[in-house]
């Protein structure tokens, strides 16, 4: 009798309680979840370091692989977009000759002009004022069009338009007192921040980007810098975006991770928040419609990796890839080339461009062509078909000689011949994959076998200078760089 009577004991008295204590706990958890009691309070979540703080399993994605969760304003891209090349040309280089471009002081001009409301810029360094080049002389006036893009931006900060400047951290070799001035004569409109790149990356490191994004709607990317030179006498190139929201709106993205690495202390992120991803890429790039001719495919890169959001492509794979992917012609042009690291001491060797270039030409014999500038690093002889353009000087002191261009073109021939380039801020030395902040801007025809024709216009600047009086064979220089 005993075991069934307490049986029936237990039943009667324990069971209600184990009910009760489960019908509250689950009520508790109910409230727990529906309130959010163990997530973020105050609506706040970490964006740059890829965490919101709860206790709780993240929501199952609904993004498609290789999708980017996004956040902020990403519009759709229309045939209101102009794209124009803006090149950098002294006066005598080739006198009384059209390229169809637009010098790089009136792409910027033109910049300030449509802003009405934000300008934020990337840059490297700035001497747009000749007090900034004390040892030059300017008898001919060319450091006008610096003053007018100083000027340009004082007057835009006294119209209300809100400026901000991310430049590289102020060094010995310039002041950098012209971003400081601006901001100085208008507080309330200007703010300016300094990158220290040694802080977060190996070796020597800077930000060496030259970039604008206006308003959300237009932009540039390239090769000059704010530099009254580089306006007037360093051979540039770039190209800006206008009425573009589309292309504008990521440029901005990447100046913005400059702008927040500019913040005091900051660190570098674990994983760089939504408001800075992308979904463009050399897979699914914006396709951008023209109202004459095929659509243009656009889409960007950056260096170093740290500061690649989710989605962007980083700056030597990108170029990689396109060079593999050549059949018939690749065309490079830079300023300074060496397979190696040329600022970090020791020197590593470091082969992947070079590598690329090497298959290309090699096993499926596609024609390279590459021109650098006559500047203070060794020429690579090794190569019998690249050349080197040896810069215009004649002897004018501080008239910058060399080409400051970075691009490159390739072939992608199907039945039609389809190519497509890139353009980037920086040179092509191991440094600037590793260590400094540049952008890339892919451009190729959006519609398979067409022709692109800015792909088209910039292969024929490359042919222009390759065949001009100022290319010269390297086998005419011996191993230091010196004429033969």
């Amino acid at each position: 009798h005993f075991q069934p009577v307490m049986a029936n004991y237990l039943l009667v008295s324990v069971l209600p309680v184990l009910v009760t204590i489960l019908l509250s706990s689950g009520i508790w958890v109910g409230v727990y979840f529906i309130f959010d009691l163990g997530g973020p309070q105050g609506g706040e979540t970490n964006n740059y370091y890829g965490c919101d703080s709860t206790t709780t399993s993240p929501p199952v994605s609904t993004l498609a692989p290789g999708q980017c969760e996004l956040s902020g304003q990403y519009s759709p891209c229309t045939a209101d977009c102009e794209f124009v090349i803006c090149e950098t040309l002294q006066d005598d280089l080739y006198p009384n000759e059209q390229f169809g471009t637009t010098s790089s002081t009136d792409c910027w001009l033109r910049l300030l002009k449509e802003a009405k409301e934000e300008i934020v810029i990337g840059s490297y360094y700035w001497s747009l004022l000749m007090n900034e080049t004390a040892d030059c002389t300017d008898d001919l006036g060319y450091s006008k069009d610096g003053q007018k893009i100083y000027d340009g931006l004082m007057d835009a900060a006294k119209r209300g338009i809100t400026i901000r400047i991310a430049m590289n951290e102020p060094s010995g070799e310039y002041t950098f007192n012209e971003p400081f001035a601006i901001r100085d004569a208008n507080p309330e409109k200007v703010q300016v921040r300094s990158l220290n790149f040694s802080k977060w990356f190996p070796g020597y490191g800077l930000l060496h980007t030259k970039s604008w994004a206006v308003d959300g709607k237009h932009s540039y990317v390239g090769s000059a810098n704010f530099d009254w030179r580089s306006l007037a006498q360093v051979k540039e190139i770039g190209m800006a975006v206008y009425n573009c929201p589309c292309i504008a709106e990521d440029v901005k993205r990447m100046i913005d991770v400059y702008w927040y690495m500019g913040a005091e202390n900051a660190v570098l992120p674990a994983k760089w928040g939504a408001e800075y991803a992308t979904n463009a890429n050399h897979d699914a790039p914006y396709v951008v419609p023209r109202q004459v001719g095929p659509s243009t495919a656009v889409h960007f890169s950056s260096s170093p990796a740290a500061l690649d959001a989710c989605g962007r492509d980083n700056d030597i794979d990108n170029m990689i890839r396109m060079i593999d992917e050549a059949d018939e012609f690749v065309y490079l042009a830079v300023m300074d080339y060496a397979p190696a690291t040329m600022y970090t001491i020791p020197h590593h060797y470091y082969t992947a461009l070079q590598d690329a270039l090497v298959r290309a030409a090699m096993e499926r014999y596609v024609e390279v062509r590459f021109m650098m500038s006559k500047w203070d690093h060794t020429i690579p002889k090794q190569y019998p078909f690249m050349h080197a353009l040896d810069a215009f000087n004649d002897g004018m002191p501080c008239r910058t000689p060399f080409a400051n261009s970075k691009y490159r073109l390739r072939d992608d021939s199907l039945l039609a011949r389809a190519a497509q380039q890139i353009l980037r801020t920086s040179n092509w030395l191991a440094d600037y994959w590793i260590s400094m902040g540049g952008i890339g801007m892919g451009i190729r025809s959006a519609e398979e076998g067409q022709e692109e024709p800015l792909v088209t216009k910039m292969k024929h600047i490359f042919l222009r200078d390759w065949n001009s009086k100022y290319a010269t064979p390297i086998s005419k220089f011996d191993n230091n760089g010196q004429r033969l």
